[in-house]
């Protein structure tokens, strides 16, 4: 592949940067709502909380990457060359904001199809066992140190850093200088079989819940169910949407530009569509917390009245407090 020169378009960068600033305020806020309001405290929230805060870590290591591409690239393109070993200025910053991005990645899908699991079970098979202690600490365990073991080994072998093959963006990644069909093994392992595992096992738990309660000619009504839940928990169930509808874009540039051939990668109307994919890419990828905070705190009533409340303060003091008691 001949060498060619790419200079991220301004907008990628706001793209990433706006999008992770808002997943970040995004996270604040079902931080904040979860410790003032006691009555969203069930085993769901507390599960949301975990996984806000690995989205939170994922858009602040987008963060970190929209500044050091500012600082490295500042009107100097970047060649592009699969093969390039080269060493940039600030690469400490690219590797340790690698490991961040990847091991919170993982740690939010794992999350994510944990809460899927708790709220399945709890609906279908009617189990509160995901809620045991023994469970709880079975869901750090894997949900933390898996993500940490693969970030481990990628740090050992050397393979996290700048990459300067095809399509590159804001972010660092796994290194483009890689031996034959490393990079493709690796990507799979840190990240796109992750996503794609999370995707059909999160649809599946989803749309089964529904079908089930549909069957059974029972309005979504989950406290009437089982009293581990909350009616708001029923959000939960577009989550899968959400992923797959901000992760989209990143999962097809990583098919196409792995599996085309360099002819076809070059012709304009796939350079085109590349650069539509990478705009959408560089704000899905760190939109989950907010999107997140729009499901579970403007979509949940009790929530939303608490920040309309302490937002705009047009209820008496009394009022705040019983919302506090009584959401």
């Amino acid at each position: 592949m001949a060498d060619t020169t790419v200079t991220l378009a301004t907008y990628n960068l706001v793209l990433t940067g706006s999008s992770s600033c808002l997943s970040i305020l995004g996270g604040i806020v079902i931080f904040y709502t979860y410790y003032k309001l006691q009555a969203i405290r069930n085993f769901t929230r507390t599960l949301l909380v975990y996984l806000t805060l690995a989205d939170v870590l994922v858009s602040v290591g987008h963060l970190i990457a929209v500044i050091r591409y500012s600082c490295v690239y500042s009107g100097t393109p970047k060649t592009e060359n699969c093969t390039a070993n080269k060493t940039t200025e600030y690469e400490a910053i690219c590797i340790g904001q690698s490991v961040l991005t990847t091991f919170s990645s993982l740690a939010s899908f794992l999350w994510t199809s944990v809460i899927a699991i708790h709220i399945w079970s709890s609906v279908v098979i009617k189990t509160h066992k995901t809620e045991a202690h023994y469970m709880h600490v079975i869901y750090h365990v894997v949900c933390w140190f898996t993500p940490l073991i693969i970030v481990s080994i990628l740090l050992h072998k050397d393979y996290l850093g700048e990459d300067y093959c095809y399509g590159t963006g804001v972010w660092c990644g796994i290194k483009s200088n890689l031996p034959q069909g490393e990079i493709e093994k690796w990507m799979y392992i840190a990240d796109i079989g992750w996503q794609l595992a999370c995707y059909l096992f999160t649809c599946f738990l989803y749309i089964h819940l529904k079908f089930y309660l549909k069957l059974h000619r029972r309005p979504i009504k989950l406290k009437s169910i089982t009293d581990k839940l909350r009616n708001e928990d029923v959000n939960f169930v577009a989550v899968w949407m959400v992923i797959y509808l901000l992760r989209l874009w990143g999962f097809a540039r990583f098919f196409i530009t792995t599996y085309s051939d360099q002819n076809t990668l070059q012709q304009h109307n796939m350079s085109r569509f590349l650069n539509f994919l990478l705009i959408m890419q560089s704000y899905g990828d760190s939109g989950q917390g907010f999107w997140n905070f729009i499901l579970f705190c403007v979509f949940d009533k009790p929530v939303r009245r608490y920040l309309n409340t302490w937002l705009f303060r047009n209820s008496e003091e009394p009022e705040r407090r019983r919302l506090l008691r009584d959401t």
